[in-house]
């Protein structure tokens, strides 16, 4: 595992936060949420396996384990048939699990798995209702289609890759990680087309605007306390924003007017999009809050992080 990565789990494991959700404060980190593509339910991912609990009151319906350590990041099909889960045994082996959905429920028998990255999975997105991909700190970001067995490997970056997004109807796909560098890959044949090289920080997370008429926009998130947004397929930073806190997590709102940032210190931070300023700032757990999904429907998003905190939020925030 890299540096980085080993810090948060120290700090989020050696904290005494109290769960929002009124479990123990020792519990392990929430490293990923999602909502399921109906809204109905909210699936976390840590240590503690998988939980999927029903919206919005919360409540646990299912838990299931997985064979990994340390899980990292979870994601549904886009016909919410499926979930991937990514993870794996630092310095060891990294993998991505696939089980079938249905109604909250999971079956503990795999649909798919692959084990052959060298370390562990940090990131996972669906690129169809068979294909994922995935970005592992062994440096490499991986293209998997179920349906064919087949698997495309992506070199390039020179440090652990933690991030990755495809968009534009998964024409193009944007990796980022510990060498400071976002790769722009062409999905028809896996190739760079371009390296943007502006963040001066490890990168985070990468996530495309919902909603654009024009070039693709998309934001990414960098240890150097900024959310950077980009034209990717055309090399272009557009303009960015510097925060009080390292964000560890961003999405937009469902209007592309807004990007949530969900920070170090358990804040979450609203980005006006026009202006490129944090226009409301608002505790949401105690300790680093990993993660951070909108819901599919309504005006509300969900935050967790450390000691297994899950804290429900409005969209909308106080002018």
């Amino acid at each position: 595992m890299n540096a980085w990565r080993t810090l948060i789990l120290v700090a989020s494991l050696s904290g005494s936060m109290l769960s929002m959700t009124g479990t123990a404060a020792d519990n392990p980190p929430i490293t990923d949420v999602a909502f399921s593509p109906d809204g109905r339910f909210l699936v976390c991912v840590g240590q503690m396996g998988i939980v999927s609990r029903r919206w919005p009151d919360l409540e646990t319906v299912a838990e299931i384990q997985v064979p990994l350590d340390n899980l990292h990041c979870v994601a549904f099909s886009p016909n919410g048939d499926h979930l991937a889960v990514g993870g794996g045994n630092p310095a060891d082996f990294g993998a991505v699990v696939t089980l079938r959905w249905s109604d909250g429920l999971l079956e503990e028998t795999f649909v798919h798995q692959y084990r052959q990255f060298d370390d562990s999975v940090v990131d996972v997105q669906w690129t169809s209702n068979h294909s994922w991909l995935a970005a592992s700190i062994d440096r490499t970001v991986r293209h998997v289609d179920l349906n064919q067995s087949d698997v495309t490997v992506m070199h390039g970056h020179s440090r652990a890759v933690t991030a990755v997004e495809a968009f534009a109807q998964s024409q193009w796909i944007l990796s980022g990680g510990d060498d400071q560098r976002l790769r722009l890959w062409d999905s028809t044949d896996f190739r760079t087309v371009r390296t943007l090289k502006q963040h001066t920080g490890p990168i985070v997370d990468i996530a495309a605007a919902r909603s654009n008429d024009g070039l693709p926009v998309v934001a990414t998130a960098s240890e150097d306390r900024t959310v950077r947004l980009w034209q990717p397929t055309i090399g272009r930073l557009i303009r960015f924003c510097r925060l009080p806190q390292p964000p560890l997590k961003i999405a937009w709102s469902p209007d592309s007017q807004t990007i949530l940032a969900a920070c170090r210190d358990g804040n979450v931070r609203w980005i006006d999009v026009a202006s490129v300023q944090v226009v409301h700032t608002r505790q949401a757990i105690d300790g680093w809050a990993y993660a951070l999904a909108v819901h599919p429907s309504e005006s509300s998003f969900v935050v967790a992080g450390s000691g297994g905190q899950i804290q429900p939020l409005p969209l909308n925030h106080p002018n």
